[in-house]
């Protein structure tokens, strides 16, 4: 008995997408569930500390908006992915639909994860915060700690531009996703993001202006400083930096996404 064997077609079968496509999905599933048990567990405390403690609320939606960052990076995560799932008539194979599949689900997982802490660490920290202001910054520190447990990412820092640092992680990272080196060239697969964005970019310039005004002999009178700076921001200054961010989002369209801070 004699046949073909048609190498092409066993590598790259109909059902090849289905699963880059559940890696797509499990990205953003995975990553919105966690993001809303976070949301909806840090409200909770929210809620019950600002009954005793109103002045306190804005200042305790940190955990809100750290959850909710989960979401967005599944949603960035599931846009890329979504952008490399091919039709396996173009060639897409098995080894890809995998490798996007378990792609996703890590993102997925991890996010979900995450979520969880934020959530925990969240709703108990806002409501020892309201009773003890001192384990305001442990908290900050611990939600840090588990936001990163589902958000691994390259960012703009210069040191994860430069072409060495590229070059490296492009020769040893399986499907990477490279970002611009530089603006002329626009090269970059990781979607564009605007330091402009930042609701806090304010509030850090006056944080950093007023506790780092002095040196400081260690890392706990550091924090200590922190916590005082934090605490003599006036309310209203805080609520204005909130306010302001739809009018950011619309100067960002505007820009047509690029930077608009001083122009």
């Amino acid at each position: 008995m004699s046949g073909s064997y048609d190498l092409t077609s066993a590598e790259s079968p109909a059902y090849a997408p289905f699963f880059g496509y559940m890696g797509v999905a499990s990205a953003q599933i995975f990553t919105v569930l966690g993001a809303a048990y976070g949301t909806a567990k840090s409200a909770v405390g929210i809620c019950s500390m600002g009954v005793m403690r109103p002045e306190l609320i804005m200042k305790s939606v940190i955990p809100v908006i750290m959850a909710g960052i989960i979401g967005i990076y599944g949603l960035v995560v599931a846009m890329v992915l979504n952008g490399r799932v091919k039709p396996a008539s173009s060639g897409y194979t098995l080894s890809s639909g995998f490798s996007h599949l378990a792609a996703g689900l890590t993102c997925g997982v991890c996010g979900l994860g995450a979520g969880y802490a934020i959530g925990i660490v969240g709703d108990a920290g806002v409501r020892g915060t309201a009773q003890q202001p001192r384990l305001f910054v442990g908290m900050i520190l611990i939600l840090i700690f588990s936001e990163v447990l589902g958000l691994y990412a390259q960012d703009g820092a210069p040191s994860h531009k430069a072409e060495e640092t590229q070059n490296l992680i492009r020769d040893n990272v399986p499907e990477f996703i490279k970002v611009d080196i530089s603006p002329q060239r626009n090269n970059g697969e990781w979607p564009p993001n605007s330091p402009d964005l930042n609701p806090g970019l304010s509030l850090w310039s006056i944080l950093k202006a007023d506790a780092c005004a002095k040196p400081h002999q260690s890392i706990e009178a550091l924090k200590k400083s922190l916590v005082a700076a934090w605490n003599r921001i006036p309310q209203d200054v805080i609520d204005r930096a909130v306010d302001d961010f739809p009018k950011r989002l619309k100067k960002c369209i505007d820009a047509g996404g690029g930077h608009f801070e001083n122009k």
